[in-house]
């Protein structure tokens, strides 16, 4: 008997599916469209469809070619500011935009790497090994480039070598 009561209510709609699932349903997609359009769709002139180019972005995507022009520094050792015993070897690339950059800066070479060792050597040795330093350094000698060369563009700066021993 307890059995036949079961198969009796397990036929039935819930109530509460259709009160509570069918707006959480129509709220999921409001906010599924709203994210697509904002985030995903490229922007697109409402009157001929045509996409919307920002100039400057265009000018500068034709004039910078990614990794065409990297200036090595070469293997710098630099002892920091309390390192004591303890040395760092740091080998950087510059990725500059124009062939004429890259020369001054070939040209520049100990000035470029006598600028890095001073700067790294004012670092403690606990902020060089903090792995969230490195984006920061990275910042940090782009700024002292841009001040000693005001003329040269340097787009990205790598690490090819990051050693502390």
């Amino acid at each position: 008997m307890a059995d036949e009561e079961k198969e009796g209510k397990s036929g039935g709609l819930n109530p509460k599916v259709l009160l509570i699932g069918i707006p959480l349903y129509v709220v999921q997609l409001i906010a599924v469209y709203f994210v697509t359009v904002n985030f995903f769709i490229d922007a697109k002139n409402p009157e001929d469809g045509t996409e919307v180019v920002n100039q400057d972005e265009l000018a500068f995507a034709d004039s910078v070619v990614t990794g065409k022009f990297i200036f090595q520094t070469g293997d710098i050792i630099v002892n920091p500011a309390d390192g004591g015993v303890r040395l760092m070897l740091i080998n950087l690339g510059f990725d500059v935009p124009k062939e004429e950059m890259l020369t001054e800066l070939q040209e520049k070479k100990p000035i470029v790497n006598d600028a890095i060792i001073n700067l790294i050597g004012q670092k403690r040795l606990h902020e060089l090994m903090n792995v969230k330093m490195k984006p920061k350094l990275k910042e940090e000698i782009k700024k002292m480039m841009k001040e000693k060369f005001p003329d040269i563009k340097i787009s990205e700066i790598y690490y090819n070598k990051y050693i502390i021993q």
